[in-house]
Protein backbone atom coordinates (compact mmCIF):
# COMPACT_ATOMS: atom_id res chain seq x y z
CA UNK A 1 0.00 0.00 0.00
CA UNK A 2 1.33 3.39 -0.91
CA UNK A 3 -0.71 5.40 1.57
CA UNK A 4 -2.29 5.24 4.97
CA UNK A 5 -5.93 4.18 4.91
CA UNK A 6 -8.15 6.71 6.63
CA UNK A 7 -10.29 4.20 8.52
CA UNK A 8 -11.63 5.50 11.84
CA UNK A 9 -12.79 3.24 14.63
CA UNK A 10 -16.51 3.26 15.35
CA UNK A 11 -16.05 3.95 19.07
CA UNK A 12 -13.72 6.92 18.55
CA UNK A 13 -16.22 9.43 19.96
CA UNK A 14 -16.84 7.31 23.07
CA UNK A 15 -13.10 7.18 23.67
CA UNK A 16 -12.83 10.93 23.15
CA UNK A 17 -15.61 11.45 25.66
CA UNK A 18 -13.83 9.52 28.42
CA UNK A 19 -10.22 10.62 28.04
CA UNK A 20 -10.61 14.35 28.82
CA UNK A 21 -12.07 13.61 32.26
CA UNK A 22 -8.65 12.59 33.55
CA UNK A 23 -7.17 15.92 32.47
CA UNK A 24 -10.15 17.92 33.73
CA UNK A 25 -9.81 16.29 37.15
CA UNK A 26 -6.34 17.83 37.50
CA UNK A 27 -7.57 21.37 36.90
CA UNK A 28 -8.60 23.73 39.70
CA UNK A 29 -12.15 22.91 40.82
CA UNK A 30 -13.40 26.34 39.73
CA UNK A 31 -12.37 25.65 36.11
CA UNK A 32 -13.52 22.05 35.79
CA UNK A 33 -17.18 22.65 34.86
CA UNK A 34 -16.28 25.25 32.25
CA UNK A 35 -13.74 22.93 30.57
CA UNK A 36 -16.20 20.01 30.71
CA UNK A 37 -18.74 22.18 28.91
CA UNK A 38 -16.20 23.05 26.18
CA UNK A 39 -15.26 19.41 25.76
CA UNK A 40 -18.92 18.38 25.56
CA UNK A 41 -19.62 20.98 22.86
CA UNK A 42 -16.64 19.83 20.79
CA UNK A 43 -17.61 16.17 21.12
CA UNK A 44 -21.18 17.01 20.11
CA UNK A 45 -19.85 18.78 17.02
CA UNK A 46 -17.68 15.77 16.15
CA UNK A 47 -20.66 13.45 16.67
CA UNK A 48 -22.80 15.49 14.28
CA UNK A 49 -20.03 15.59 11.67
CA UNK A 50 -19.43 11.86 12.04
CA UNK A 51 -23.11 11.00 11.59
CA UNK A 52 -23.50 13.28 8.58
CA UNK A 53 -20.44 11.66 6.96
CA UNK A 54 -21.85 8.16 7.45
CA UNK A 55 -24.83 8.94 5.25
CA UNK A 56 -22.57 10.09 2.40
CA UNK A 57 -19.92 7.42 2.04
CA UNK A 58 -17.50 8.38 -0.69
CA UNK A 59 -16.43 5.87 -3.31
CA UNK A 60 -12.85 6.17 -2.02
CA UNK A 61 -13.92 5.34 1.55
CA UNK A 62 -15.97 2.39 0.31
CA UNK A 63 -13.02 1.10 -1.72
CA UNK A 64 -10.66 1.51 1.25
CA UNK A 65 -12.99 -0.43 3.54
CA UNK A 66 -13.29 -3.21 0.96
CA UNK A 67 -9.48 -3.38 0.68
CA UNK A 68 -9.12 -3.52 4.47
CA UNK A 69 -11.69 -6.32 4.73
CA UNK A 70 -10.00 -8.31 1.95
CA UNK A 71 -6.56 -7.97 3.55
CA UNK A 72 -7.91 -8.97 6.97
CA UNK A 73 -9.70 -11.99 5.48
CA UNK A 74 -6.60 -13.16 3.62
CA UNK A 75 -4.39 -12.73 6.68
CA UNK A 76 -6.77 -14.71 8.87
CA UNK A 77 -7.38 -17.49 6.36
CA UNK A 78 -3.63 -17.96 5.80
CA UNK A 79 -2.62 -17.55 9.46
CA UNK A 80 -0.36 -14.66 8.49
CA UNK A 81 0.71 -11.51 10.33
CA UNK A 82 1.92 -8.06 9.32
CA UNK A 83 5.27 -6.92 10.74
CA UNK A 84 7.45 -3.85 10.44
CA UNK A 85 10.57 -4.65 8.45
CA UNK A 86 13.99 -4.38 10.11
CA UNK A 87 15.15 -1.64 7.76
CA UNK A 88 13.29 1.07 5.92
CA UNK A 89 9.73 2.18 6.24
CA UNK A 90 8.16 -1.02 4.95
CA UNK A 91 6.04 -3.89 6.18
CA UNK A 92 6.41 -7.62 5.75
CA UNK A 93 3.72 -10.27 5.68
CA UNK A 94 4.71 -13.71 6.92
CA UNK A 95 3.09 -16.83 8.29
CA UNK A 96 2.60 -16.66 12.04
CA UNK A 97 4.13 -20.11 12.57
CA UNK A 98 7.31 -19.09 10.69
CA UNK A 99 7.58 -15.88 12.72
CA UNK A 100 7.24 -17.69 16.06
CA UNK A 101 9.70 -20.41 14.96
CA UNK A 102 12.27 -17.83 13.85
CA UNK A 103 11.88 -15.94 17.12
CA UNK A 104 12.42 -19.10 19.16
CA UNK A 105 15.44 -20.02 17.01
CA UNK A 106 16.93 -16.56 17.53
CA UNK A 107 16.54 -16.80 21.30
CA UNK A 108 18.00 -20.33 21.37
CA UNK A 109 20.94 -19.62 19.03
CA UNK A 110 22.02 -16.42 20.79
CA UNK A 111 22.37 -17.94 24.25
CA UNK A 112 19.80 -15.84 26.08
CA UNK A 113 19.50 -16.62 29.77
CA UNK A 114 16.36 -16.77 31.87
CA UNK A 115 16.29 -14.61 34.99
CA UNK A 116 14.10 -15.02 38.05
CA UNK A 117 13.63 -11.28 38.52
CA UNK A 118 13.39 -8.11 36.46
CA UNK A 119 16.88 -6.49 36.20
CA UNK A 120 15.53 -3.15 34.93
CA UNK A 121 15.83 -1.29 38.26
CA UNK A 122 19.40 -2.54 38.76
CA UNK A 123 20.47 -1.36 35.32
CA UNK A 124 18.75 2.01 35.76
CA UNK A 125 20.49 2.62 39.09
CA UNK A 126 23.84 1.52 37.67
CA UNK A 127 23.64 3.82 34.64
CA UNK A 128 22.04 6.78 36.44
CA UNK A 129 18.54 6.66 35.00
CA UNK A 130 15.47 6.94 37.16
Amino acid sequence: MKYNLSHKKKDLIKTLAMEPETAVGKLPIADQDYVRCLVAKNIELLYKQNNSNRNHTTPKAYTEMRVIRNIRTKLLSNNAIVLKADKGNTIVICYANDYYRKTEDFIHNNQFSITNNDPTNTFQKKYGRS
